[in-house]
């Protein structure tokens, strides 16, 4: 994972000289303010205003950064079949970018596992986000869903389920069979990759049958 934050804070570093190409000064100068990826994610309202009154050029750049940002965390329209955990986990990947709180999206799916409603819920801290069983069905119930995906973040980029990740998908997934409502998958999503209960289980039932 440093080997990835140091691969992505060069690549930042480039874009960031490629924006500024006619004036290297004015690069050095932005990159001195805000060195890294982390360092612009963390940069506040009044940082950002006093770095748009430096330079018109600057002014230009940090809006072209945050239409980026718009773009890649809105919403795409997930709505049709559910294909795979593949087609669900790297949309997710694409709408958590830059997430820095825990949260779980909730996917319901009719008979023929087109995805007919989703939410977002349970949005917490970076460390971990408060899970509750009613509201989760509440929301499945209220559209007559048949199955639900579940996509939960991790902000530290990591995708291996923690204990609380495995405890939770055991309680949804018994839940789930006492009222009808299966549980499909359960997703963790990182920066670059996902983790998927659904195909986790198939790899192991696979190894077991050689």
């Amino acid at each position: 994972m440093l080997f990835l934050h140091d691969q992505n804070n060069s690549q930042y570093q480039y874009l960031i000289n490629q924006l500024f190409t006619h004036n290297n000064q004015l690069a050095a100068w932005f990159l001195q303010q805000v060195p890294t990826i982390d360092d612009f994610r963390n940069l506040d309202d009044l940082s950002k205003q006093q770095l748009r009154a430096y330079d018109v050029q600057v002014a230009q750049v940090l809006t072209a950064i945050e239409l980026g940002q718009l773009i890649t965390k809105s919403p795409r329209r997930l709505y049709g079949k559910a294909y795979s955990s593949d087609m669900v986990g790297h949309a997710m990947i694409n709408e958590y970018a830059g997430d820095n709180q825990e949260s779980v999206m909730v996917i319901c799916t009719d008979p023929h596992n087109d995805i007919i409603a989703r939410k977002k819920m349970f949005i917490g801290g970076s460390i971990e986000c408060r899970l509750y069983l009613d509201r989760i069905f509440r929301f499945a119930l209220l559209h007559n869903a048949c199955g639900l995906i579940l996509v939960h973040n991790h902000p530290s980029g990591e995708v291996v389920p923690s204990e609380c990740d495995e405890q939770f998908q055991r309680r949804v997934q018994r839940a789930g069979k006492l009222i009808g409502v299966r549980l499909l998958d359960f997703l963790i999503v990182g920066a670059n990759h996902y983790f998927s209960w659904s195909e986790g289980m198939a790899a192991m039932k696979s190894l077991k049958s050689v």
